[in-house]
């Protein structure tokens, strides 16, 4: 099943959060996305951590006389609550 943001605004909606829901959703969303771009690492106990890594310029895979930029790309470590047998836990 897939989970979008409009889907994460009828959450907060249907728990109480009032017509601002959609407000809260998006500026915490804008937030972690910030503080990403600007290579903060964002650490929510309980659930994970968002952090970046560079990856280094290399030769491509299936051609190798291309090259592959340098990039960042975003990671998640799932904190204890998203991991192995709690998963299971339902």
């Amino acid at each position: 099943m897939k989970v979008t943001k409009a889907d994460l605004k009828k959450y907060l909606l249907q728990e109480g959060c009032g017509q601002a829901a959609g407000e809260i959703a998006e500026k915490v969303i804008g937030w972690i996305t910030d503080n990403i771009k600007a290579g903060n690492t964002i650490e929510l106990r309980g659930f994970g951590t968002f952090y970046t890594v560079t990856v280094p310029a290399h030769k491509n895979r299936f051609n190798p006389n291309k090259t592959v930029d340098e990039r960042v790309k975003v990671k998640f470590r799932p904190g204890k609550s998203l991991q192995g047998k709690e998963l299971l836990k339902k």
